[in-house]
């Protein structure tokens, strides 16, 4: 290939040849990155002039978008040029990423996009606008900024949780998730799911822990409840209505294994299966932690001494497979595979 022919095929990626170079760590990584540039360019190149294949024009047209919305926000860029990856910055300084799939020019209809937001974590189809030729980038990212405000005091409060309590569930917590399980000591835990429109007012919340310990926590937030503070933090309310300060993540010493119970420092691993992820086959859908059916343990044996946790399909399966176990009014009776005290479950 000629200079002149090469020219032809890289116009218009200028800013991005710019953008790979001071990313790169060493001539050689540029050069791998160059040639997958020229070969993508090369196989995307039309036939004919009726092909609906990538055109060099069209090509410059969506680098041009890019370049206008800010290179420092262009998070990453597959080999193909068939989905960029946005980085948005909100206004509490949280990253969040923006996959947005570039349309071929036959299929200029929509821009598909994934959002990691509470209720909107599957993939979004936004009618392309194409207003000067263009595909409406900046529109896309302008009303992705506008729905990120709405979460601030959502994420505020999740934070400050995240930071200052000791969070056994969700183990790396997504912006879409509003749940937490968070471990109040002796094999004892509060989960709560706050509602992202208001997420200052007290949160459905349940009690996970021997029998004795859990009653005794119901009974002091339902005494409690009526003193809520809107205005106050969430954790703030919380141990106000539980009467506590709120544990945060030990370390590793003796003296807070002893105090906070030696399951906690184990992991919460389902004592039938040992892993702490059901496949999602098995479990239900992926957001089943907060229904209580779903991907994580949630069973707890009630004896105070135990406090196994388990997944809620393995311990169905296990005590129907126990001769001993009884059915009362759809309820599984039967003995914990740990210590044989009485545990109850339900079908899935």
């Amino acid at each position: 290939m000629v200079d002149g022919e090469l020219l032809e095929v890289l116009k218009g990626c200028e800013e991005v040849l710019r953008d790979r170079l001071s990313r790169s760590s060493s001539a050689e990584s540029f050069l791998t990155d160059f040639k997958d540039l020229v070969e993508s360019m090369l196989s995307a190149r039309p036939t004919s002039s009726n092909s609906t294949e990538w055109s060099g024009e069209y090509y410059a047209a969506v680098v041009e978008e890019l370049r206008a919305l800010g290179l420092h926000r262009l998070h990453d860029v597959d080999t193909d040029f068939e989905e960029v990856t946005l980085q948005i910055i909100d206004a509490g300084s949280r990253r969040h990423l923006l996959p947005i799939t570039i349309p071929r020019p036959g299929e200029l209809r929509h821009l598909t996009v994934r959002m990691d937001l509470p209720g909107r974590t599957g993939p979004a189809k936004i009618p392309v606008s194409r207003t000067g030729g263009r595909l409406g980038l900046a529109e896309v990212v302008q009303a992705f900024e506008k729905t990120l405000e709405e979460f601030q005091p959502l994420w505020d409060q999740l934070d400050d949780l995240d930071v200052n309590t000791w969070i056994v569930e969700p183990d790396q917590p997504r912006r879409s998730h509003t749940y937490r399980r968070i471990a109040l000591g002796n094999n004892l835990y509060l989960q709560i799911d706050i509602d992202p429109t208001s997420p200052l007012a007290p949160p459905a919340y349940k009690f996970l822990g021997a029998d004795r310990a859990a009653a005794k926590c119901r009974e002091t937030a339902r005494k409690n409840i009526g003193a809520w503070d809107a205005t106050n933090l969430l954790r703030k309310n919380i141990e106000s209505l539980l009467e506590m300060t709120l544990p945060s993540r030990p370390m590793t010493d003796a003296s807070q294994r002893s105090a906070l119970g030696s399951h906690e420092m184990e992991g919460k691993e389902c004592g039938i299966c040992y892993s702490r992820q059901l496949p999602i086959d098995l479990g239900g859908d992926i957001d089943g932690e907060v229904n209580g059916s779903g991907a994580v343990p949630d069973q707890v044996c009630r004896n105070g001494s135990c406090g196994k946790l388990f997944h809620h399909r393995c311990l169905y399966e296990w005590l129907r497979s126990v001769p001993a176990t009884r059915v009362v009014f759809g309820a599984w009776h039967g003995s914990c595979p740990y210590c044989s005290a009485v545990i109850t479950t339900t079908k899935p």
